[in-house]
C-alpha cells in the first residue's frame, strides 16, 4: 500500500507540474496574442496574418503528447551489440538462447531486428519488449 501511495504522490506531483506548464503556456500564448493584436510583434504586418502564424495551444499540446508517446515506445527497446548473427537461426531465437545460457531470466521480446551496417563485426540487434 505504501508503494501505491508513493506512486500516487509522484503522479500527482507530475500532474501538478504539467498543469503549471500548461497554465504558463496559456499565459504566454495570451501575451503573444495581445502583442500581435497591438501589432507590436510584426510591425507593418496585418493582424490576421500574424495570428495565423502563432502556434495553436491545442496543436502544441498534441505535439508534446506525441513526443511523450514516442519516448514511451523507445523505453521498451534495448540495443545489443556483439551478438553474432547466425544464418540458419532467427534473431529472436539467437537472443533467447543467449539469455538462457548467460542470464538468469527468460524475456519475451515482441520483436528482434538487426540495425545498422555490417562493417567489421555483427550488426546491432534492437530488441523490443
Amino acid at each position: 500500500m505504501e508503494k501505491f501511495e508513493t506512486k500516487m504522490d509522484k503522479v500527482y506531483g507530475e500532474l501538478f507540474v504539467a498543469n503549471e506548464r500548461i497554465d504558463k503556456l496559456a499565459a504566454d500564448m495570451k501575451t503573444l496574442k495581445d502583442e500581435v493584436e497591438q501589432n507590436a510583434v510584426f510591425p507593418g504586418a496585418s493582424v490576421t496574418n500574424a495570428v495565423t502564424t502563432t502556434p495553436d495551444p491545442v496543436q502544441l499540446l498534441m505535439a508534446v503528447d506525441t513526443e511523450k508517446s514516442e519516448r514511451m515506445k523507445r523505453k521498451h527497446n534495448v540495443i545489443i551489440s556483439g551478438l553474432p548473427q547466425v544464418h540458419h537461426k532467427a534473431d529472436d531465437e539467437t537472443f533467447l538462447d543467449f539469455c538462457e545460457n548467460h542470464l538468469t531470466l527468460k524475456p519475451k521480446p515482441r520483436s528482434c531486428v538487426r540495425i545498422g551496417r555490417a562493417n567489421d563485426g555483427p550488426r546491432k540487434l534492437k530488441v523490443t519488449f
